[in-house]
């Protein structure tokens, strides 16, 4: 450092501006692609949810709210939480998962392969077109990033050690 005190300010200064502005930028949200007959069979039971709770709160007894107040929850609200709340969400050290209530935590390091699959078993994916991610020890999760092209090369970069893709700022070359 030197006999300069503000020459070492300036340094920690310019090091903790560089870390914030890398940890600003190194986060890409992914919103999930959404089949349209998955959509409509969401919109069906939501609609079917709030009109059975309609009728029960027209013709039950005073008592009654709870019970339809939750169902209304569980029928018409956990869908849409998952409809619009699906989006998978890279950094440089993890794929974070989310779809609506539930979560994953993917370590970048720990993925050991990426393949394009239609599978059709349960996962945070809201259309048929998936990635299937395995990692760790036998562990999977497949999803349907919007953007697939754009998701597999950013997580080839990462995968591969290479930092976040970023435009070049300003003065850059």
């Amino acid at each position: 450092m030197g006999d300069d005190p503000a020459l070492g300010v300036a340094d920690v200064a310019t090091n903790l501006f560089a870390l914030i502005a890398r940890s600003v930028m190194t986060a890409k949200v992914y919103r999930s692609k959404i089949d349209a007959w998955l959509l409509i069979a969401f919109i069906v039971s939501m609609s079917a949810t709030l009109g059975v709770s309609v009728f029960m709160l027209m013709n039950a007894a005073p008592g009654a709210i709870a019970f339809v107040s939750i169902i209304t929850i569980l029928g018409a609200g956990l869908p849409l939480w998952i409809c619009l709340g699906t989006r998978y969400v890279l950094t440089q050290e993890a794929l974070a998962i989310r779809c609506g209530p539930f979560r994953w935590r993917v370590p970048i390091a720990g993925i050991t392969d990426i393949s394009r699959t239609r599978n059709p078993l349960s996962s945070p994916a809201l259309s048929l077109d998936r990635l299937r991610i395995d990692y760790g020890a036998g562990s999977q999760v497949m999803i349907s990033p919007k953007d697939m092209n754009e998701f597999l090369a950013q997580m080839e970069r990462l995968r591969a050690g290479v930092a976040f893709a970023t435009a070049p700022g300003p003065g850059s070359s």
